[in-house]
């Protein structure tokens, strides 16, 4: 059976608000490790915040983030015989990459910017782990969006920094089309976290984070009010359709009241228009929200992190996957 070694940054991971066994963290590990299809893989999370990739290109002895779990690898290569303790590696990285790099002048330079910076980690790891398959994940967007809209609406979200926009679908575009070597695979997972808008400072498409099916039937409206200050894990609401179970909650959305406060956990329909939703963590509205105001909810709290709703997606789209992983 397959062993994965993940290597990301915080993308890799999440808070899960319903952990069930071995799938405790992000979109990838739960559809690895879903007992499905050829069964379970082995899945080694090595995700770190922070981290850009190339400050794990460094295996001496003492030097950056990724000496010391290489030299853990290395022995005990050593003791079985030189096979290393995985069989695959996936990477979900190059998020803090991009944003570290510097901002050009247009789309086209920041690009081959990013393919060099792409293409010196690929090495590093086909280098390094000689022989093992290399796959790569398209790299999530990451945006800023003013207080009153939040993540709520595409337009309300820019790209950030400069190279988080245009650049950025241009090279996950050319990332699925061209498979670079010396990758054995890439896994677009695009369509899981993002929608795409005209850029406001240069032609073309930018990726900014996707909109939920719940937000584009309108959303909903708060069924009870909220007192501020009054802490709650329940909130009712009348909609169209049921928001998602691991979506961010926002109120008011658009208006100076706005707040966004609790990942759903659980929804009940009650079969009269309305839901009830619980919430986690319970909230305390910093503003008093009454019957018939605005409710919305956005696949992240930060414009960086998905919440868990999108890493779900992500493991639903890599479940069927596994049969051509375990095949490389």
């Amino acid at each position: 059976m397959p062993s994965v070694l993940l290597i990301g940054d915080s993308i890799t991971q999440q808070n899960d608000i319903r952990p069930d066994a071995r799938q405790l963290v992000g979109g990838i590990v739960k559809g690895l490790g879903d007992p499905s299809g050829p069964g379970s893989f082995g899945v080694a999370n090595f995700g770190h915040h922070g981290a850009s990739m190339e400050d794990f290109m460094d295996v001496t002895p003492g030097s950056n983030r990724f000496s010391q779990r290489y030299a853990l690898f290395a022995a005990i290569r050593d003791m079985n015989g030189g096979r290393w303790p995985f069989t695959h590696i996936w990477s979900q990285g190059l998020r803090n990459d991009f944003s570290g790099i510097p901002s050009p002048t247009n789309p086209a330079d920041a690009l081959v910017l990013m393919k060099a910076r792409a293409q010196a980690w690929w090495d590093f790891l086909a280098a390094t782990f000689p022989g093992i398959p290399i796959i790569q994940s398209t790299v999530s967007a990451r945006v800023t969006s003013s207080s009153a809209t939040n993540y709520a609406t595409l337009d309300g979200q820019e790209p950030r920094p400069y190279t988080a926009g245009v650049a950025l679908e241009d090279f996950n575009e050319w990332l699925v089309t061209t498979v670079p070597a010396p990758l054995a695979m890439v896994v677009d997972l695009r369509e899981g976290q993002r929608e795409l808008r005209p850029d406001v400072q240069f032609a073309g498409q930018a990726p900014v984070w996707a909109r939920l099916a719940f937000v584009k039937a309108g959303g909903g409206k708060l069924a009870t009010a909220l007192a501020a200050g009054v802490a709650t894990s329940t909130v009712k609401i009348t909609a169209t359709t049921p928001p998602a179970v691991g979506s961010m909650a926002y109120f008011e959305p658009g208006t100076s009241a706005v707040e966004m406060k609790g990942n759903i956990s659980t929804v009940t329909d009650n079969g009269d228009g309305t839901f009830t939703l619980t919430l986690s963590p319970s909230i305390t509205p910093s503003s008093t929200h009454a019957v018939g105001s605005a409710f919305a909810t956005s696949p992240t709290a930060d414009g960086t992190h998905p919440e868990s709703v999108v890493h779900d997606i992500w493991a639903a789209m890599i479940r069927p996957l596994k049969p051509l992983i375990a095949a490389l």
